[in-house]
């Protein structure tokens, strides 16, 4: 072969490297679990809502809708029963809105579709016990329906249903306080969106919502009933972003400014594809699970929940095998950036603020945040929070030790700090593809002797 040859041949794999979306090589990344739910009466617990206590967040709970048992289980974030429900009837997709007018109070409604009646089903939390309490009135009809999502109106105020159908099916029903002091429904807006849908989710906050067409993509559409109904597919089956058929869960991450994350369970592939919430909703990270494969719903949440999970939760249900568990994890383990004090979803739903952490993040720790983007090249930003003035370091390491590289030195007035790293040591040069590790080294007592460590994978 020639030099010319060579050359060409080089250029080539070159370019075809250069247009791999640096998204695709994120699907390398496979994260733990850290809690199984899997309470010994399960058989297939298909999809999952998160409650978040009212006053102490490691006190919140994750509530399963098991499809194949006629059950509902309700958790704590440790993996412990804490209340199971034995039903006359196959329950689907599963949600939960807060601040539902009912009784003279607000409470907070955990509401999933029945597919044996094409019903929908209410129950709210008392929040001492933590327990799931009936309260729709057995009246509240659906189209045929195989999933549901929850919608709060910013605009009205209402609370609204949406239900999908393996026909294509989309039903919208109006949740409200009946003269009985239950809760009733009635249906406000059809319409056919095309093929099999069961995963859906709805953006209080910009009246939007998804729906995932196993076969297509997802589907946004305005969630107001007064909204078109025609839609835009934002995220298409083999588009290029990871995500293939079946398309399955969806669930939003909320951060401040519209940002965030869409995220959707792409089935054929056992992997989870991670959108922009703002439009375009480019493609933004890919990830597994371990262990995880044929997941239907998934579920997020922004907020610290406690020590165990104090950037957040991501539960995805596994469908490896049977009986099929709930997997909990650690959201920072995404690598995505983590904004765990704007979004409240027992506030309105426009957020106006910013909630001090209860028990999630503390504010007088040491904070350092997962990198990002992760895998990265050629660059990637470390965020870090000093509770007050103080000197730290900042530095990159090899996984047998040796420095790489020191980031920042000195000293750092309180509050949020960020440092990007080249993927070059100290000298300039660049590091060779692999796995660094970053770690936050506090250089005086009121911070603790402990550093903070964190890992990343650089892909040339």
């Amino acid at each position: 072969m020639n030099r010319y040859a060579l050359f060409f041949l080089a250029l080539f794999a070159f370019l075809a490297l250069a247009l791999l979306p640096a998204r695709l090589l994120q699907a390398q990344i496979a994260i733990p679990s850290q809690v199984t739910l899997a309470d010994p009466d399960i058989e297939d617990q298909d999809d999952m809502c998160i409650w978040i206590h009212p006053s102490v967040r490691s006190l919140s709970t994750i509530i399963a809708s098991d499809k194949a048992a006629n059950k509902l289980f309700v958790y704590d974030l440790q993996g412990q029963t804490i209340q199971k429900i034995t039903l006359d009837h196959k329950p689907g997709n599963i949600d939960i809105r807060y601040n539902f007018p009912l009784g003279g109070q607000k409470v907070d409604l955990v509401v999933y579709n029945d597919r044996t009646h094409n019903k929908i089903r209410v129950y709210r939390v008392e929040a001492a016990t933590r327990h799931l309490i009936r309260v729709d009135n057995d009246q509240i009809s659906s189209p045929t329906n195989y999933g549901l999502c929850l919608y709060h109106s910013a605009v009205s105020g209402k609370f609204y249903a949406f239900t999908t159908a393996k026909n294509g099916t989309i039903g919208q029903i109006e949740l409200f306080e009946t003269s009985g002091g239950q809760v009733g429904g009635t249906l406000v807006r059809q319409w056919d969106i095309g093929g099999q849908t069961e995963g859906c989710v709805c953006d209080d906050e910009t009246g939007l919502a998804y729906f995932g067409e196993e076969d297509v993509g997802i589907w946004k559409v305005g969630a107001e009933p007064g909204d078109p109904t025609s839609g835009t597919l934002v995220a298409q089956v083999d588009d290029g972003s990871g995500l293939t058929a079946d398309v399955e869960g969806l669930t939003i991450y909320f951060a401040r400014g519209g940002t965030g994350y869409l995220m959707a369970s792409s089935q054929g592939n056992d992997q989870f594809v991670v959108y922009q919430r703002q439009a375009p909703h480019a493609p933004v990270a890919m990830f597994q699970v371990s262990g995880v494969e044929a997941t239907d719903g998934i579920d997020v949440i922004n907020l610290g929940l406690g020590p165990d999970f104090p950037w957040g939760l991501f539960a995805a249900h596994n469908g490896r095998s049977a009986p099929y568990p709930i997997e909990l994890c650690a959201f920072q383990d995404i690598g995505l950036p983590a904004d765990t004090g704007y979004w409240n979803p027992r506030r309105n739903p426009v957020s106006t603020g910013i909630e001090p952490p209860s028990d999630g993040t503390v504010p007088g720790a040491l904070t350092l945040q997962p990198n990002f983007p992760n895998p990265f090249n050629p660059s990637t930003t470390i965020r870090y929070r000093l509770p007050g003035p103080a000197r730290i370091r900042l530095s990159v390491f090899t996984v047998s030790g040796q420095r790489v590289a020191t980031l920042f030195e000195g000293q750092q007035s309180a509050g949020w700090h960020q440092v990007v790293w080249n993927g070059r040591n100290s000298r300039g040069q660049e590091m060779a593809s692999g796995v660094y590790l970053y770690r936050l080294e506090p250089l005086e007592p009121a911070l603790g002797s402990q550093p903070l460590v964190g890992k990343m994978i650089l892909l040339r």
